[in-house]
């Protein structure tokens, strides 16, 4: 199928056999929703004891493939027809959407993660993300900060974020900034180390006022077609070059509130469980006009932009339609490097003991603004 546009919404779905969708859409590395409608009910068989795979199961792998095909990024480089007939043969005597899964897990680990689509995923739909108001309330999942754990600076971790509330983690975030910078400190550091992802517009939209306006990077597209990212006063989202239209993401709105420190430096903490959206955060600062260095070690190299869909069934499959490019327009498809790699944990120590800590406050200490 060839795709129309490259407009983040509105979808349009044409109605068939497992409908899919038949625009081009941005490729957004957040988690989107699309709702199709379930074919012969939900997880009904053709008959009971059919031998040979059933048409609810046929028509199950039928749509992960059309979605697959039309906005993989690799689309141009896959033999579809084979693929078409060697993942029914997975699950031959299918009966069940269920029992069509290794299917479709079969063209995740076998054609599509071979051609270096690392973050493509297949979530049953017991752990389809998305559907629930919030992660659990463990430490991991929410939005800290401690204005004394480094006199002067402002300390501020921010995990990923999958949950419903996209406001409540928007505005919870910009709390926190509120109350940190209320101590006036010389400097911030931005700790990613548990940023995993998820809905970039809700975790970037209320850092704005520690990120220059700009559009820094973007995406680009098998058929060299770009969408740029870009954040505007807590709007945050895509800008589209061919129509010059911009384009804000879900959970984003207008913030206008300013450091007491306007420019105030910013050392950024990553590693092995900074991705995706976490990423996102890491390509505003570099090569921006806020004074920043990162430290601690390599993302995790999901910089690349996945499209999600919800199966009939609920079910999540996350494909890689497009790959990411930082100011310089160099293609990243990779983990983003450090500016100082710091042997130490790849998540927040307790108290002083965090060795990644130390080094960005010694850097900090070494900047005019906070000698």
């Amino acid at each position: 199928h060839r795709l129309r546009s490259r407009m983040p919404l509105p979808l349009r779905v044409r109605a068939a056999t497992g409908a899919r969708p038949t625009a081009r859409l941005a490729a957004l590395p957040v988690l989107f929703t699309l709702g199709f409608a379930a074919c012969g009910g939900d997880d009904d068989p053709t008959g009971p004891g059919t031998p040979s795979l059933s048409r609810v199961a046929a028509v199950y792998i039928d749509t992960a493939i059309d979605w697959e095909q039309e906005v993989s990024y690799w689309t141009s480089r896959i033999d579809w027809p084979r693929v078409r007939r060697d993942a029914p043969a997975k699950t031959p005597a299918a009966q069940t959407m269920r029992d069509a899964y290794p299917a479709v897990q079969f063209t995740i680990d076998s054609v599509l993660r071979p051609l270096g689509d690392t973050p493509a995923l297949f979530f049953p739909r017991d752990n389809s993300p998305g559907l629930v108001d919030a992660p659990d309330s463990s430490p991991r999942n929410i939005v800290t900060g401690s204005s004394t754990l480094v006199p002067g600076i402002a300390y501020l971790s921010v995990p990923g974020f999958t949950g419903r509330s996209l406001a409540g983690r928007a505005d919870s975030t910009l709390a926190m900034v509120r109350q940190l910078d209320a101590t006036a400190p010389c400097g911030w550091i931005l700790d990613l180390r548990l940023n995993l992802g998820g809905y970039f517009g809700a975790i970037m939209t209320s850092l704005s006022p520690l990120i220059a306006n700009s559009r820094f990077g973007g995406v680009r597209f098998a058929d060299g077609g770009e969408l740029e990212f870009f954040i505007q006063d807590g709007q945050v989202g895509f800008f589209d070059p061919a129509s010059n239209r911009s384009f804000a993401q879900p959970g984003t709105g207008t913030v206008t509130y300013r450091l007491q420190r306007p420019n105030a430096p910013v050392a950024i903490l990553q590693g092995i469980n900074t991705a995706s959206a976490g990423e996102i955060l890491v390509l505003a600062f570099r090569g921006g006009p806020v004074p920043h260095r990162t430290f601690g070690a390599p993302t995790r190299g999901a910089t690349s932009s996945p499209i999600g869909m919800y199966m009939p069934d609920s079910a999540y499959l996350n494909i890689t339609a497009g790959l990411w490019y930082d100011r310089s327009k160099t293609l990243l498809n990779g983990p983003i490097p450090v500016d100082q790699p710091v042997a130490g944990s790849s998540v927040p120590a307790a108290g002083q003991n965090d060795a990644v800590v130390q080094a960005a406050t010694t850097w900090l200490r070494s900047l005019p603004a906070c000698a």
